[in-house]
């Protein structure tokens, strides 16, 4: 869940890259890794809504194995709209509208709501779509080499690190990004034990207006209803 939340923010990055302070000398290999990730936060500024094939893997640190091999379909929209269609090898849907998220697993005919999506104060990872976050604000970036799963030899990649103070539960985001596009098609998001969850998206496209009822969901009939309650630190 947290892997799909989070590359939902990256699909959707929304802001204006941050400028150096006057005067503060920057270091070429920085300068480099800041001038991709403003090509790529000046498209996503135009980009109000975006759909794509997607496939997800996860990679297990150790021994490298490979897990939890899924593909589908998602649709993304401005401001925190998103609907991920988990097709093969099992139906599950992820949908929010803004306002509420719908978490729905065919094979147990389940589906969790979270209808404070606004009160949950670990639900930071959609922050891009409303245009709150700022690439080279909130991650130390990098430039590297593509890794050793990558998809494509002809995406460019950013190594991402979340500053101190963003709260991101991720320790790395490896971005590729297509040169031709400036779209971020390939994410390898790295968890604090060192394990990945990969997603490469196909067939992006950007700014094709989605029916309304993409961003909503239907309870299922005799779906079991489980609606958490929403958690807050102590003290709030």
């Amino acid at each position: 869940m947290i892997a799909v939340l989070l590359a939902a923010r990256l699909l959707l990055l929304a802001a204006t890259p941050a400028a150096a302070p006057a005067g503060s000398p920057v270091p070429v290999a920085d300068k480099e890794a800041t001038a991709v990730a403003g090509k790529v936060q000046k498209v996503y500024e135009g980009v109000k809504e975006l759909s794509a094939d997607f496939e997800q893997e996860t990679i297990l640190r150790q021994g490298g194995k490979v897990t939890g091999a899924t593909s589908g379909k998602v649709w993304i929209a401005k401001p925190g709209k998103m609907r991920w269609e988990y097709l093969k090898p099992e139906v599950k849907t992820i949908v929010s509208d803004g306002k509420t998220l719908w978490m729905y697993d065919g094979e147990e005919n389940q589906v969790v709501i979270n209808e404070h999506m606004d009160e949950s104060e670990s639900f930071t990872a959609l922050n891009f779509l409303g245009g709150l976050g700022q690439l080279t604000k909130s991650f130390d970036v990098k430039r590297i080499a593509a890794p050793a799963r990558a998809k494509s030899s002809e995406d460019e990649f950013l190594a991402l690190t979340p500053k101190p103070g963003e709260d991101l539960q991720v320790a790395e985001i490896d971005l590729g990004i297509a040169k031709k596009t400036n779209l971020a098609d390939e994410v390898f998001l790295v968890d604090q034990l060192g394990n990945q969850t990969h997603l490469v998206f196909h067939e992006l496209k950007t700014n094709a207006a989605a029916p309304a009822k993409t961003f909503t969901f239907d309870i299922p009939k005799n779906a079991e209803v489980v609606k958490p309650t929403v958690l807050k630190p102590a003290g709030k």
